[in-house]
């Protein structure tokens, strides 16, 4: 009786299998569980008030739109048509360098002066050729794509709108998106819209 007596003051809770009283266990429980509500209830309003974001991967788009696909052949057209003249241009220098090598040791003073000045006046007019010839390119580029881009911006942002977008990011070659990336690409529904509009 002694014994069951010392035993019964010196744990007058009950006590869980833990050795826990269950006192302690079930007031942990209760924290546990009101954590739990208070997380959903801070939960809830984000993702009900949670913006609306997607992705389109930009050079994905531009190479598949019709009208960029378009004022690509024609700018892959100037440069191909200026680097066949600029090879014409290299190939004559570099057939009158041969014949230079082969006859300047034995031209008088004077005609080496004139294959020296020839050379540097062929040099010059292939350098300027190439010059003029890639800025022209970048001015046909540009004028060019300025419209374009404007149709696919205007074409954004009334996607945007019909379709609730909060935000549409553009990524190069998927560069920017870590996570999340086929749920949120839009690229080929916009792709199909945009060529819809612009056949």
């Amino acid at each position: 009786m002694i014994g069951k007596t010392e035993a019964s003051n010196k744990h007058p809770g009950k006590e869980s299998r833990s050795g826990l009283p269950l006192s302690v266990i079930l007031i942990f429980q209760a924290i546990i569980m009101l954590f739990g509500i208070a997380l959903l209830w801070m939960a809830l309003p984000f993702h009900a008030n949670a913006p609306k974001i997607g992705y389109v991967e930009t050079n994905r788009m531009l190479a598949s739109f019709g009208e960029s696909r378009k004022n690509r052949a024609e700018i892959d057209s100037l440069n191909k048509d200026w680097q066949a003249k600029a090879k014409t241009l290299k190939d004559s220098l570099d057939g009158f360098m041969n014949v230079m090598g082969q006859t300047f040791n034995k031209a008088s003073v004077q005609r080496q002066q004139e294959m020296r000045a020839e050379i540097e006046k062929r040099n010059q007019d292939l350098a300027q050729y190439i010059k003029a010839s890639q800025k022209r390119v970048l001015e046909r580029e540009k004028t060019l794509l300025e419209p374009t881009l404007k149709k696919i911006n205007a074409f954004l942002q009334e996607f945007a709108e019909r379709k609730k977008f909060d935000l549409i990011f553009g990524s190069t070659n998927n560069a920017n998106i870590l996570a999340g990336g086929h749920r949120l690409d839009l690229t080929d529904q916009v792709i199909r819209e945009l060529n819809g509009k612009y056949p």
